[in-house]
């Protein structure tokens, strides 16, 4: 998970011209949909698929949480690092010891390098967030106390889309279960249960 870390910090140091999806022949096109976080989320919100898997108290704390905390949302948006956007342990290839490559990049863009600490979060028990924490800073990404919260906010997007996909019930109520916990943090920088 250190080197998971630092892999994140370095591929945050390359920087591009403007956010959105990267095209084979070098161009960034906006992703289509997604104005910013804050008009995305809400858009979720108000997807009927999602409104079927969250409670009206819930949906209702969402737009409480997106409200208070929309100055991290413009933030998101400004920034444009490269992004993996599926940084997940079974995209991690290993060999004695060492990550040797990291697999599909399909989803590749340039955006918020918090995408995917929080992706990576969610799948790590609380024990890994420390050698990762430790491999991002010492590999020069400046980490904020909240930015387990930074993080869970960023990754908000990924569980309201699974929301709207054809994944299980099973799959969606472990969503639900990541959502609620984000509401119940709220901005603290204690790590998710």
């Amino acid at each position: 998970m250190y080197q998971a870390g630092t892999l994140i910090a370095r591929l945050s140091q390359h920087t591009f011209e403007r956010s959105g999806s990267l095209q084979l022949d070098g161009r960034i096109e906006s992703i289509g949909g997604w104005p910013s976080y804050q008009k995305g989320l809400t858009r979720l919100l108000h997807n009927s698929a999602v409104q079927r898997y969250l409670s009206t108290a819930t949906l209702h704390k969402c737009e409480r949480l997106l409200a208070t905390h929309s100055d991290l949302l413009t933030d998101f948006d400004r920034c444009r690092n490269l992004v993996h956007g599926d940084f997940r342990p079974d995209n991690i290839l290993i060999a004695n010891d060492q990550i040797v490559g990291v697999l599909d990049w399909e989803f590749s863009h340039s955006g918020c390098s918090y995408m995917d600490i929080g992706n990576l979060l969610r799948h790590l028990a609380p024990k890994w967030q420390h050698p990762l924490q430790e491999g991002l800073a010492d590999a020069g990404f400046a980490l904020p106390d909240n930015w387990r919260f930074r993080a869970a906010l960023v990754d908000l997007s990924s569980h309201l889309e699974f929301l709207t996909s054809d994944r299980s019930d099973t799959f969606k109520h472990r969503c639900v279960e990541r959502v609620e916990a984000l509401i119940r943090q709220n901005g603290s920088g204690d790590a998710l249960r």
